[in-house]
């Protein structure tokens, strides 16, 4: 099978579904559909995933396209949650993110090893896990007010990243020139680790590094 169409009483994705089908190349989710299940589409051959409108998913489960073939990903405005290692290792070369998007999570890991260089942070962005974008093509991000848990780690490794950039009106981190600090400027976050600079001067004020800062 190379092409499949779920049907409208179908209301989540069950866990590992799909995973490891090296013929399955397309799919078309219904707008009944509100959870993408764990793992289910680990290790498969999808490449196009298609969402009618009007959508209602809510979830993509740990793993649910890890190491999968898809290349582009259309995300419907109604996902709140994508869970641990949701593409990681994946063939995903982008991801589209509407200025609607209701995303209030992204779980360690979701995006790791993957080969997206752009990203738009929704306004409604409460966390991003450890390792989230790690290893991927980044140059550039900018992080929205509404973000309260970021890990130092979530950059880790995208060495064409330059610059953090956090809105002005974020109550719990600032950037200091695409450097990221804790709002009282008394710990460093993350620095961009595709920074060309040979040498970096901490701010004097600064207490305390957190771990994998400079990862």
């Amino acid at each position: 099978i190379k092409n499949i169409t779920l049907g409208h009483g179908i209301t989540s994705i069950s866990v590992g579904c799909f995973s490891v089908t090296l013929n399955l190349k397309e799919i078309t989710i219904p707008n009944t559909i509100k959870e993408i299940g764990d793992s289910s589409f680990l290790y498969s051959s999808i490449n196009k995933v298609t969402f009618e409108e009007n959508s209602t998913l809510e979830l993509i489960g740990s793993s649910a396209f890890s190491k999968s073939s898809i290349q582009i990903f259309d995300l419907p405005d109604s996902v709140l949650y994508i869970n641990e290692g949701a593409f990681l290792g994946s063939m995903l070369h982008g991801i589209n993110i509407t200025d609607n998007s209701k995303l209030v999570s992204i779980g360690s890991k979701a995006f790791e090893k993957t080969f997206i260089s752009e990203f738009n942070f929704p306004n409604n962005l409460h966390t991003i896990g450890d390792f989230a974008f790690g290893e991927t093509y980044l140059t550039e991000v900018t992080l929205p007010a509404s973000l309260v848990n970021y890990a130092p780690s979530a950059f880790a490794s995208c060495h064409l990243l330059e610059n953090i950039y956090i809105d002005d009106n974020n109550k719990y981190y600032v950037d200091i020139e695409g450097v990221v600090y804790t709002k009282d400027l008394k710990t460093i976050h993350e620095y961009p680790a595709g920074r060309k600079t040979s040498s970096y001067t901490i701010l004097n004020n600064v207490l305390y590094v957190e771990e994998y800062a400079f990862y």
